[in-house]
């Protein structure tokens, strides 16, 4: 039988698949075999962490890169967080699974997705929307509701929509019965049939009276082009809390599918200007409405979803609005967390306690996803914080352990090879590619392990 963080690994792929997954011994790699490649459902692994995992060719790309070779019916993306604009970076797609690029077709079904409505928060500040979506007329005949938290008279909220002007427009309620809207007098200029995203920023108090709306595009979803100047209302608003009604992707809830939509590949939720993303980002981790409701086709996604800083110490890890942002859920399966390089002197069980609450923090973002804690290599005596280091080493697996978690002790590998501090590292402190390569080794091994 497998342990359990292989557990979690082999049911990330198996929803990829809808089958039974089994995983065959190759001498000293594991291979996957599987039936049905062309369904399924996208699933992640989230990283969060220091320089030892933030770079090009180091452990977390490894390791997504040889899930790749090891599985060609996935798409393996890759998204790096950037720390100044607090934010991840446009994806680097390692790989294009066999079934292409996966969307959710609204030629499969008359109905979108939507989220339970536990998930569904309301929001009662500034929204952020966010949609990379292909229509198949930018100028509708008719309006074109695309995401939102409205059902009807009584419970509606919010919802954005493309008008027939080909305006990205923004209808709100502040009593759950009327629907007012505004819009930006300038279309996107997008091209009948071609992606783009669309973005909606509205504030219902801009703290002077108004309420307004700011809609962009773009091409990549990092670099935004607004559209004409914001539009300004007088009189701020309430928004209506319609707490009985979930998000809906592809519609209000129970409305049909809007007719020139033909693809949505990728939303986001924001609670504030650039805030945290407070849904899924990929339609297929979204429920269906009905046995009508569109299907994602394409290869499933497994997103590595990488928030490694360099310079990054415990402190900037665990800081809730930092923990908020790193987390956008892509439906992680597992989140390894390597932390120790960059906290001084600290150790002991004022340690211990703070790495308890930030596995805590980060398993009520994720709280499908299991939590691996790794010990991180060691570093040479003339590394100016080395013992403290190695004094980190224990804390770090008892706040696993104390906390029902897992953990990988990557300093025990290091120490067992014949003069580490010469052949695994590249200074005092940082692994060498070698290192690199030995630490992707003890992640895939938790990964694929069978436990005995």
């Amino acid at each position: 039988m497998y342990t359990r963080i292989a557990q979690h690994f082999v049911q990330t792929l198996s929803k990829a698949l809808f089958v039974t997954t089994t995983i065959e011994s190759n001498s000293n790699s594991w291979t996957l075999t599987a039936i049905g490649q062309t369904a399924g459902v996208s699933s992640a692994i989230q990283v969060l962490g220091d320089s030892t995992g933030d770079g090009a060719n180091e452990w977390p790309q490894i390791v997504a890169q040889r899930i790749a070779d090891d599985n060609s019916y996935l798409t393996v993306v890759m998204r790096k967080f950037y720390a100044t604009t607090q934010e991840y970076q446009a994806p680097v797609v390692l790989q294009t699974g066999s079934s292409g690029e996966r969307f959710l077709d609204f030629s499969t079904g008359t109905y979108g997705r939507v989220m339970p409505i536990e998930e569904s928060q309301h929001l009662a500040g500034v929204i952020d929307i966010r949609v990379k979506m292909r229509m198949s007329d930018w100028t509708p005949a008719v309006d074109n509701t695309i995401l939102g938290k409205s059902e009807g008279v009584d419970s509606h909220g919010w919802y954005v929509f493309i008008n027939t002007s080909g305006q990205l427009s923004f209808a709100y309620s502040v009593d759950g019965s009327n629907v007012i809207s505004m819009n930006v007098a300038t279309a996107t200029g997008f091209a009948d049939g071609q992606d783009g995203w669309c973005r909606w920023v509205w504030t219902p108090d801009t703290g002077g009276g108004n309420k307004t709306l700011s809609t962009y595009k773009s091409i990549d979803g990092v670099t935004w082009t607004q559209l004409g100047i914001t539009t300004t209302s007088a009189g701020a608003v309430v928004l209506f809390n319609n707490a009985t009604t979930p998000y809906s992707c592809g519609g209000t809830y129970g409305e049909s599918a809007p007719p020139q939509v033909l693809r949505i590949y990728e939303v986001e939720i924001r609670d504030g200007l650039n805030g945290p993303i407070m849904a899924p980002l990929l339609p297929d981790l979204w429920s269906q409405f009905s046995s009508a409701s569109a299907y994602s086709i394409g290869a499933p996604i497994l997103t590595i979803v990488n928030g490694s800083v360099s310079g990054a110490a415990l402190s900037y890890l665990s800081n809730a609005n930092i923990v908020k942002k790193m987390t956008p859920d892509f439906g992680q399966e597992v989140s390894f967390l390597s932390c120790s390089h960059n906290d001084g002197l600290l150790y002991g069980g004022d340690y211990t306690s703070a790495y308890r609450a930030w596995i805590a923090a980060i398993k009520a973002r994720l709280p499908g996803s299991a939590i691996v804690a790794l010990t991180q290599n060691p570093q040479t005596d003339a590394a100016p914080y080395h013992a403290a280091h190695a004094a980190r080493r224990p804390n770090i697996i008892a706040a696993a352990k104390s906390t029902g978690s897992d953990a990988i002790d990557i300093a025990a590998s290091f120490l067992a090879v014949v003069a580490w501090e010469s052949s695994l590292m590249t200074d005092n402190v940082h692994p060498n590619s070698s290192g690199q390569s030995l630490w992707a080794d003890r992640v895939e091994q938790l990964l694929y392990a069978h436990s005995t």
